[in-house]
């Protein structure tokens, strides 16, 4: 008999929930009756991207060491995948709570939660209203805002060696989906509002996971002027590096942090260290507290957080704490910023001198 591939990628699942419930996390043997048993489901670009994925295990391993979890997590090749994981975990009736991590598992996070009513599921950096699952968003238009600033004012200053004379950046994001687009319109506006005649470049690299496409999209940008880039495609971004190796240009880094990967192409990054929020969710469980709100965060709550450690370029100190200043009208309700790209005109010309 013939075993289809997804076959085959379900029985590993299967092998993979049974290994990860009987012998993953602390101690010895299975769970305690009792133990709050956890499964995380990763996007396909996987372990190792320096961005979502990597927060979601960080969230697991301080879950465990904290609060003495057991958890799986399991990291699906393709988007065809998701719906089987999703399945497959809630139908083996062994765990408190099921973690997507991103967007693009939305439509089986919702099949599997429909299927299985009684199981808790929870969402992180998307939002999905159900009774049975919880949602950890974001104020995504505030994520980039301060490093649009930053680089809005960096591009025409002699703080970094390379930086020309063109009042040009960009910005290079994964996928035209909410979580990525309005964090693209905070960075946008936060470049205006330090230098509203700056000209914002903006790319979609198309997925998570294409390297040389979002490399390809750096050499433009950088040909077109641009001096320094956003990265915002998780791993992708990686192709953002090698861009501005090869273009003598800067990235600034988003999510986690790149500073110390490339110290002399990044001289800052804006961290998302949404393992708090996974944390906390999983605590709820545990405490009996959990329930199906959205919990968001942003600037005030210090969901985006701006990280400057680790880089051997120099961002002036005055520009930094303009940036603050920046994002304490945000915090205050004296900024409001838009979400979407068809707004920014209207509030450039409201608020941008």
């Amino acid at each position: 008999m013939k075993i289809t591939k997804r076959a085959q990628r379900t029985m590993l699942l299967m092998t993979v929930i049974l290994a990860g419930v009987s012998g993953c996390g602390s101690g010895e043997g299975g769970p305690a009756p009792d133990q709050t048993r956890v499964a995380l489901v990763h996007t396909i670009s996987g372990l190792g991207d320096k961005s979502i994925n990597d927060s979601g295990l960080y969230a697991l391993e301080r879950a465990e060491e904290e609060l003495g979890i057991r958890y799986t997590n399991v990291e699906p090749k393709e988007y065809s995948d998701y719906d089987a994981y999703f399945m497959e975990l809630a139908s083996s009736g062994e765990f408190d709570l099921i973690i997507a991590l991103g967007a693009e598992q939305k439509e089986a996070l919702a099949n599997a939660a429909e299927s299985f009513p009684e199981q808790k599921f929870s969402a992180n950096s998307f939002e999905i209203r159900m009774d049975n699952i919880s949602c950890q968003s974001a104020l995504w238009e505030e994520f980039l805002f301060m490093s649009g600033y930053l680089n809005s004012k960096l591009t025409t200053m002699d703080a970094l060696p390379n930086a020309n004379e063109q009042a040009v950046i960009g910005i290079i994001s994964a996928m035209e989906i909410p979580p990525q687009t309005r964090p693209v319109v905070g960075y946008i506006c936060g470049a205006k509002y330090a230098d509203s005649q700056v000209e914002v470049l903006t790319s979609v690299v198309g997925d998570f996971v294409d390297t040389n496409r979002a490399q390809e999209l750096a050499i433009a940008q950088y040909s077109k002027g641009a001096d320094i880039i956003q990265d915002f495609c998780g791993k992708a971004g990686f192709g953002l590096l090698n861009a501005a190796k090869l273009k003598n240009g800067y990235v600034t880094g988003a999510a986690t942090n790149l500073n110390a990967k490339e110290p002399d192409l990044v001289p800052h990054s804006t961290l998302n260290p949404i393992e708090n929020q996974i944390f906390d969710d999983i605590k709820a469980v545990q405490d009996g507290t959990w329930n199906s709100q959205t919990k968001y965060g942003g600037i005030e709550n210090g969901l985006f957080v701006m990280c400057f450690e680790e880089s051997n370029l120099s961002v002036p100190q005055e520009i930094i704490d303009e940036a603050y200043a920046a994002a304490d009208k945000i915090v205050k309700g004296q900024l409001k910023l838009p979400s979407t790209m068809e707004e920014i005109d209207g509030w450039v010309r409201e608020n941008c001198r």
